[in-house]
């Protein structure tokens, strides 16, 4: 069987589950089984296909048939620029959270030196796009799960700041972090926030591949950014907070935070679709 055939064989698999996106779908899981690029793959049709990568090649497109993502097949993303391991354990790093590392990066230009401390870190792409790009930075990344965070130190070995983030295992903040937050802090949040009502009509590859512990914040979405407000109150830490929500959010999210930081600034940022995805807030 040639590319081409193989492409084709593809395509039909995968119509009914990934309309239109089939034929795109098709071509990268058969260059990865190929251990080539799309672009080589393009450019070779008439190159045969090895019995042994069509075995994959069609294990691959049963698996994608029934909804499993793509990163997950795959076991990669690219995130800011960078590539990312991705498995069960963790979430896939969404285009639009690339906004939060951009808004941390402009908080971080602005404040001058501080402290990271990404909560919730999953994949670490939050952590590891900001230390890329911010060589000075010292970064704390937390998270509950310890397969996630070995996901996490890999994916920061692998991009060449694994000795500049400090992984804890912590419900949110760390009880041992306290000791080494020093003036300022700018705190990255992008914790699990979908309302149980909104996860329950979340697409198949949402809800039946991603672990729903890294996705769901409870009846309202906000139960775990209540929590991290809490933390922070009671640490009484000097810290902007940037938060990715739910754009169901865009008021709810507000009331909270002035609750906890009454004297506060909240600012709602929207992402490229035009939806608020981003909120930041500066502590008085």
């Amino acid at each position: 069987m040639t590319v081409r055939e193989a492409k084709i064989a593809g395509l039909k698999k995968l119509k009914r589950a990934s309309g239109q996106d089939a034929a795109i779908e098709a071509e990268i899981l058969l260059a990865h089984v190929l251990k080539i690029s799309r672009e080589e793959l393009l450019t070779h049709d008439e190159r045969r296909v090895p019995a042994f990568a069509w075995r994959r090649y069609d294990a691959l497109l049963a698996r994608r048939a029934k909804r499993e993502p793509i990163a997950y097949l795959t076991g990669h993303k690219e995130f800011f620029g960078l590539q990312f391991s991705v498995n069960k354990h963790t979430l896939i790093p969404r285009p639009e959270t690339e906004l939060l590392v951009e808004t941390a990066l402009n908080e971080l230009r602005t404040a001058g030196r501080a402290l990271i401390i990404d909560v919730g870190t999953g994949s670490g792409a939050i952590a590891v796009a900001i230390a890329k790009n911010a060589p000075n930075v010292t970064i704390i990344a937390t998270d509950i799960s310890k397969p996630a965070l070995k996901t996490a130190a890999a994916n920061a070995a692998a991009n060449d700041v694994g000795d500049r983030i400090i992984f804890e295992q912590a419900n949110l903040l760390s009880k041992n972090s306290r000791s080494r937050i020093f003036g300022y802090s700018i705190i990255t949040a992008n914790l699990p926030y979908l309302p149980t009502k909104v996860w329950q009509k979340a697409m198949p590859d949402v809800k039946k591949f991603e672990p729903k512990s890294a996705l769901v914040g409870g009846k309202d979405g906000l139960e775990y950014y209540d929590k991290l407000f809490h933390q922070i109150v009671e640490r009484d830490m000097k810290a902007t907070i940037v938060c990715e929500i739910d754009p169901s959010q865009k008021i709810s999210f507000p009331k909270l935070a002035k609750r906890h930081f009454p004297g506060a600034a909240v600012e709602i940022k929207n992402d490229l679709s035009g939806l608020p995805r981003m909120a930041i807030i500066t502590k008085n």
